[in-house]
């Protein structure tokens, strides 16, 4: 390569009217570029040793099983991941294997026994039913071929006579201790295997083919998949020692989340102004005191401070109800809100000259700047919210003077 990169400068240099300065401001860096380039393909070739990709998937894997659960959930039902087991839904266990390479549920694989080795060390009085769900297929040769088949008696002795090996050992030993042998029978009752189970890739299509998906979503059921991959993950953000999913509370931020796809509107949460309270001398909120500084009328700035209340009460509800459907949405809209006001201040900004700047006539146009942005100006809606209230816009352009975002005040920047 260092070669023909060679050959590219003689030729250039054999060319009528090359010169040093065009080689080193042209040709020189696309060489550097070039061989650069080069070396960090070569780099990125080798994977590091430690690279885990295979086993995150198989998270990923019992992420979609649990959301599989939760389509296959009834009301009131809860969806608990890695407290009891994998996935629990109340009545059964269900441990995920999975397997990005074809592979076989061998007499001695790990996955079987350390799986029956964790149902048994564990109070599992209480559970229905024990699954193991795996991508594994289960070849003939198998001591756990046709397992569903087989009676507890059965799937003991199988168990009982096989000689494990070396990794399998400690599992085995544990398992038929003299004090589980109750146990150990009471769970292989209610245990069976769900062998050659769809891929984590298809899984994940066929998740996004399911009956739920499309009644809410029709032709965006993949971005609602994300979502709601999202949403269960968020869950184990939030519920760090319990890591769960309520199914009412998903259904009912489902179905708002679907609402956004099907361009049906958010009810506003309108708060009229006999529901707010307030002692305008116990108020300290920082927009006062601008309104104040600019020489507001009392009545306006009363005015104000119920917009800016009412506005703050409709904002909670939006955000209490509706966080993960409106959060980002919300503060876009006080963005736009906030893109308008300083527009508006630089086009008054133009009627100011010098001359006003210290004296009684700028607050004047302070004044004026506040009747056009909060009087006189078109509502902007929040989007995917139905009658947005005036007093909500107005509540938070004030909001914005109260974290300091915009002031009524002209200074020296805004008109010089």
């Amino acid at each position: 390569m260092v070669i023909s990169y060679y050959n590219i400068v003689i030729k250039f240099n054999s060319m009528k009217g090359f010169t040093d300065d065009l080689f080193y401001v042209i040709i020189l860096p696309i060489i550097i570029i070039k061989m650069t380039k080069n070396k960090r393909l070569a780099f990125m070739d080798k994977i590091f040793s430690n690279q885990a990709t295979p086993k995150y998937l198989g998270y990923v894997y019992q992420v979609l099983i649990a959301i599989e659960s939760y389509f296959n959930a009834k009301k009131n039902q809860t969806i608990w991941l890695e407290c009891y087991g994998d996935i629990y839904d109340g009545t059964t266990i269900i441990e995920t294997k999975s397997h990005l390479e074809h592979h076989d549920l061998t007499s001695n694989s790990v996955d079987f026994w350390k799986t029956l080795y964790n149902f048994l060390k564990e109070n599992t009085d209480t559970v229905e039913y024990f699954i193991l769900h795996t991508t594994s297929d289960v070849p003939i040769e198998s001591i756990f071929y046709n397992w569903n088949d087989k009676n507890v008696k059965e799937k003991y002795e199988i168990l009982k006579s096989h000689s494990p090996v070396s990794t399998i050992q400690k599992y085995y030993d544990f398992i038929f201790s003299d004090k589980l042998k109750v146990k150990l029978n009471s769970v292989l009752e209610r245990f069976s295997i769900k062998s050659s189970q769809e891929s984590v890739e298809n899984k994940w299509n066929n998740l996004i083919k399911d009956g739920r998906l499309i009644h809410h979503f029709c032709k965006s059921k993949e971005d609602a998949l994300h979502w709601l991959y999202g949403q269960f993950n968020k869950q184990a953000i939030i519920e760090h020692k319990k890591w769960c999913i309520d199914v009412n509370d998903m259904d009912e931020k489902l179905t708002l989340f679907s609402k956004v796809f099907k361009r049906e509107k958010i009810p506003f949460p309108f708060v009229s102004q006999n529901e707010i309270h307030f002692d305008i001398k116990e108020c300290k909120f920082k927009f006062i005191n601008e309104l104040e500084k600019i020489k507001l009328k009392k009545m306006a700035i009363l005015t104000a401070v119920s917009d800016y209340l009412r506005a703050q009460n409709s904002h909670i509800q939006l955000i209490n109800k509706y966080a993960d459907t409106l959060s980002n949405i919300l503060e876009n809209h006080n963005e736009t809100i906030l893109d308008r006001l300083r527009n508006k201040k630089q086009k008054h900004a133009e009627n100011i000259q010098e001359k006003n700047i210290n004296s009684e006539e700028l607050l004047y146009f302070s004044r004026q700047l506040y009747h056009d942005c909060v009087g006189n100006t078109e509502k902007i809606d929040i989007p995917n919210v139905s009658d947005t209230g005036m007093y909500y816009q107005n509540g938070r352009i004030h909001h914005n003077v109260d974290e300091e975002k915009f002031s009524w005040v002209f200074n020296d920047e805004d008109i010089t």
